[in-house]
Formats: structure tokens, sequence, C-alpha cells
């Protein structure tokens, strides 16, 4: 019975021990990293890139010179990230600590020009709004925030990078809502599908 109770009170401890979270989402989609002191694994590898074709490279070192394009995700697939992770992550958005938080939005509907400039000033307004929050937040140490437009690009794109300190206890109970709002979510969109419904 000891033994028990000094195995429970060993893995208490443990789970109150702090660690790194860096989560990533750029071009190549979503990433996450594990950091322990100086160890930082990577837990979440987001698909490897193809071999670029000669016309992709030459697109490639044009953009470079712009930095706020070259690493710009699809924005749908952040939404579908997004939301479940929201969800998760709310009730314990007091107790993370963030050192980093970075946001990178662009606003690009070629087709439509007044779209572009209509989303590009509502993100604007939402961008204000968000690093008010940030700054007042005694528990953000460093962030940034940018948002772009671009009238010669397709679709719009974001770039999101952050490094947080949490408890161990803390990422299981998160992980195990993540999964279960992105279930659930994905059950929806299904059914939604299936009975020809749009779910917003």
């Amino acid at each position: 019975m000891k033994i028990i109770a000094a195995v429970l009170a060993i893995m208490a401890l443990i789970g109150f021990v702090r660690v790194g979270i860096c989560a990533k989402y750029s071009e190549v989609g979503f990433e996450l990293w594990l950091k322990f002191a100086f160890v930082k694994i990577k837990i979440y590898p987001a698909k490897k890139k193809r071999k670029k074709s000669s016309k992709e490279e030459t697109v490639s070192k044009v953009l470079k010179k712009e930095s706020h394009k070259k690493r710009m995700g699809d924005l749908d697939g952040f939404k579908k990230i997004y939301r479940p992770a929201k969800e998760a992550i709310g009730d314990f958005l007091g107790y993370i600590r963030v050192k980093n938080i970075q946001i990178e939005f662009v606003s690009a509907f070629r087709e439509d020009p007044a779209k572009t400039a209509e989303v590009y000033g509502e993100v604007c307004a939402m961008a204000g709004t968000a690093a008010a929050f940030l700054e007042s937040s005694r528990n953000v140490k460093k962030y940034g925030i940018g948002v772009y437009f671009d009238f010669t690009g397709e679709r719009p794109g974001i770039f999101f990078e952050t490094e947080i300190n949490i408890a161990i206890w803390q990422i299981i109970f998160i992980g195990i809502k993540f999964a279960e709002s992105l279930l659930i979510r994905i059950i929806k969109e299904k059914g939604g599908v299936k009975h020809g419904k749009a779910n917003c």
C-alpha cells in the first residue's frame, strides 16, 4: 500500500512539472515540439516537402524578398486547428505562461480587390484588439502581430508561432479536450456534407 501511495505521489509531482510547448503553423502545415531545459523534441512533424520544380524554385526566390509571404500557411487549414484548440485551452488560459507569440496575416483575393481591402481592414481592427489584450496580460512576455495585403495573391494566408510554458497535467487534459473537440467537429462536418447542410 505504501508503494502504491509513493508511486501516486511521484506521479502527482511529475504532473506539476512545467515544460515548454512550441507550436508553429506555416506553409508546411502544423508543427509541434516539446521543450524541456535545453532539449527540444518534435512530436508532430509536418509532411515532408515535395521536390520543387524549377518554376517553383524561381517563384520561391522572388517570395524570399517579401518575408511576410514566404511562410504563410493556408487559412482554411489553420481554422480547422484553431477552433478545437481554442475550446480545449479555454479553461486553462489563465495558467499558461506565453514566452512568445507571433501572428502574421495576409489578405489576398486576386479576383476581388475590394474584398482584399475589406478583409484587411477587418483583420487590422481585430489585430488591434488582440494586441491590447496581449499587452495587458501578465502571462505574455513577448508578442508580435503583422497584417498585410496582397492584391496579386489568390487566397489569404496566415503564419502562427508560439512558445508556452505549461504543467504536464494541463497538457494531458488539453490534449484530451482538443482530440474530443476535433473529433466532434469532423463528425459534424461529415454529417453536414452527407445531408447537404452547411456548417459554419
